[in-house]
C-alpha cells in the first residue's frame, strides 16, 4: 500500500532569495528534494532584500514575512548584535505566519532548521497547533547555547517542543544530550548537497598565474569564521611556494580588515577577493583549485567543505563541530586548531610539495562524499523520521 504524501511546513531564518544565492542553499534542495517526490512543502523564512514575499519554486511555495530592520539586508545567523525590537518582531511574527501556514495548508508536521531561532518559533507554533515538530541542529547554535545564557534559554525552549532532533553532526549531538535531550529522540544524519561535480559548467575568468596552485575559501567573511588565520598561514607557505595563491570566494564585514592584513603580510598579488559568487561558479572554481582551506571557531556541518570533497578537494580545516565527520585525519583531508596559522601553514606546505597524497586524498573525499552525502539516501532517511514521528 503506497502511503500518502506529506504536508509539511519548513521554519528557517536562512533560505536562499534566487538560484545564486548560497545562504540556506541546503534547506531549499532539502524542500526542492522532498516536492519532487510528491510532499507538500511550504516555506516560512523571514525576508530578505531581492526577496519576493511569495513564490514558488521547484514545487516549494515559500512565504516571506517582513521583521523589523529587514530592508537593511541584515542576515540573522546568531541572535547577537541585535536589537531587542528586531529580535522579538523576528520571533513573534515568525511564530505568526508559521501557525499562519500550519492551519492554510493542514500540515501534518513542522521541521525547523537551526535549533535558533527557527526551533523556537516552530516549537512555539506547533505547541499551539498540535503538530509534532522534528529540528535540525546544523550550524552553531548549539554551540553558543554552552556559552550564552540567552541563547541557552531559547535552545531549551526549542529542544522542550522538538519531538525528534537531527543532528548534522556527532558534536551536534553530544551538546544536545548535554543539554538533556532524550538520545532514542535524536538522529545524526548529514545534509546531502546537490552538487554535481561531474556538470558540464562554465569556465569562469580567474585572476592571478594559471601555473602556481590555487587554494580556495568559499564561504561568508564573517565571524566565528577565522580567513585571517589563512593569511597568515598563506605567508608562511609562500616562503617554500612562492607561486601559492588564494581565492576567497564570499563577502562580509571583515573583508577592509582581511584586504589590509593581506597588504600588510605581502599577499596583495596573492590573495585575490572575488566577492560573493553565484553558486553556479563555486564548480568552476573547485575545478581550478588544489586544496580547499576552511578554518571557524564555530561549525555545524559546513556545506562548502560537502561540496569540496563531492569534487575531489582535500581539505584543510579547523577541528570544530561537525568538521571532524566530513576532514578525517589523513582520509579526507587534516584539521588544525583555527587559530594555528603556523600548523595551517605545514599542512598546506606539505600537500603542496606531495602531488602522490593529493591524489590519494582526492579519490577517498570522492567515495566519503558519494557514501555519506549521496541525496537518495539522505532523503529516505528523512522520510522515514518524519512518518515515524507521525505514527507514534
Amino acid at each position: 500500500m503506497t502511503e500518502r504524501p506529506l504536508r509539511l511546513c519548513i521554519v528557517s531564518h536562512l533560505y536562499p532569495v534566487d538560484a545564486a544565492d548560497y545562504k540556506g542553499t541546503h534547506v531549499h534542495e532539502m524542500a526542492a528534494a522532498l516536492a519532487a517526490r510528491g510532499h507538500a512543502v511550504s516555506v516560512v523564512t523571514p525576508r530578505r532584500l531581492g526577496s519576493a514575499a511569495r513564490e514558488s519554486r521547484d514545487g516549494v511555495s515559500i512565504r516571506r514575512y517582513r521583521y523589523w530592520g529587514w530592508w537593511r539586508g541584515w542576515q540573522l545567523g546568531q541572535l547577537a548584535g541585535y536589537s531587542p525590537l528586531t529580535l522579538s518582531s523576528l520571533f513573534l511574527i515568525g511564530i505568526a505566519q508559521a501557525i499562519w501556514r500550519v492551519l492554510a495548508s493542514r500540515c501534518d508536521l513542522i521541521h525547523a532548521y537551526w535549533v535558533v531561532p527557527g526551533g523556537f518559533i516552530a516549537a512555539v507554533a506547533g505547541g499551539l497547533t498540535r503538530r509534532p515538530m522534528v529540528a535540525t541542529a546544523a550550524g552553531s547554535d548549539l554551540n553558543l547555547a554552552t556559552s550564552r545564557s540567552l541563547v541557552r534559554l531559547f535552545v531549551r525552549v526549542a529542544l522542550a517542543g522538538t519531538r525528534r532532533l537531527i543532528c548534522a553532526g556527532s558534536d551536534m549531538k553530544s551538546i544536545a544530550l548535554g543539554l538533556g535531550y532524550p538520545e532514542p529522540a535524536t538522529t545524526v544524519l548529514h545534509s546531502y548537497i546537490d552538487f554535481d561535480p561531474g556538470a558540464a559548467a562554465e569556465p569562469v575568468s580567474l585572476p592571478g598565474r594559471a601555473a602556481g596552485p590555487r587554494l580556495l575559501w568559499v564561504g561568508n567573511l564573517e565571524r566565528p569564521k577565522r580567513p585571517e588565520t589563512v593569511l597568515r598561514a598563506l605567508a608562511r607557505v609562500r616562503m617554500d611556494h612562492p607561486d601559492a595563491e588564494l581565492l576567497i570566494a564570499g563577502d562580509g564585514r571583515l573583508r577592509p580588515e582581511l584586504e589590509q592584513l593581506a597588504a600588510q603580510l605581502g599577499l596583495a598579488d596573492a590573495v585575490h577577493f572575488l566577492g560573493a559568487r553565484p553558486h553556479a561558479e563555486i564548480l568552476p572554481l573547485m575545478r581550478a583549485a588544489e586544496l580547499f582551506i576552511h578554518a571557524s571557531d564555530s561549525e555545524g556541518l559546513p556545506v562548502s567543505i560537502c561540496e569540496a570533497l563531492m569534487s575531489g578537494l582535500p581539505v584543510v580545516a579547523a577541528a570544530v563541530g561537525g568538521v571532524p565527520d566530513l576532514v578525517r585525519e589523513g582520509e579526507t583531508g587534516f584539521l588544525a586548531a583555527p587559530d594555528d596559522a603556523e600548523a595551517y601553514a605545514a599542512i598546506i606546505g606539505r600537500l603542496l610539495a606531495d602531488e602522490p597524497l593529493r591524489v590519494r586524498l582526492a579519490g577517498q573525499a570522492r567515495a566519503f562524499a558519494a557514501t555519506h552525502l549521496d541525496r537518495h539516501a539522505v532523503i529516505d532517511r528523512l522520510e522515514e523520521i518524519y512518518r515515524s514521528l507521525l505514527n507514534s
